[in-house]
């Protein structure tokens, strides 16, 4: 396998289990901002670890979900701003319930967390 088609099948992965917890309801992704490709506020770029929320019931005018990853627009500070997310930048999805408890496991996808974040865990790829 090329390392492109483990790209594509690590994508294919990360969209089904984004799908799959949307459908539950809401989701706090995590993800590197640093990744190609990324659009956020200025704020929230050049940083490791990002973590945003998302939703079907959010009321967006862009949700986007497809082979290149997420587009939606959120709001930050009442400000819409469609934020573009590549799926090579989200590494953690965590569902959770309507008073933003955590439910059940989260998904890591280890090969996509930033070596700083895997370092500051004492953890190697």
């Amino acid at each position: 396998m090329s390392n492109t088609d483990g790209t594509k099948g690590l994508s294919v992965q990360k969209r089904a289990a984004l799908e799959s917890r949307l459908e539950g309801g809401l989701v706090q992704v995590r993800l590197d901002s640093n990744i190609g490709g990324v659009v956020l506020p200025d704020f929230l770029m050049d940083r490791v670890q990002v973590t945003l929320n998302l939703s079907y019931s959010f009321r967006c005018d862009v949700f986007v979900i497809d082979e290149i990853g997420v587009r939606i627009t959120l709001s930050f500070s009442g400000r819409k701003f469609l934020c573009v997310l590549p799926w090579s930048s989200l590494y953690f999805m965590q569902s959770l319930d309507a008073e933003r408890e955590v439910v059940g496991e989260a998904d890591i996808f280890i090969e996509s967390v930033p070596k700083g974040i895997l370092e500051h865990y004492g953890l190697t790829m």
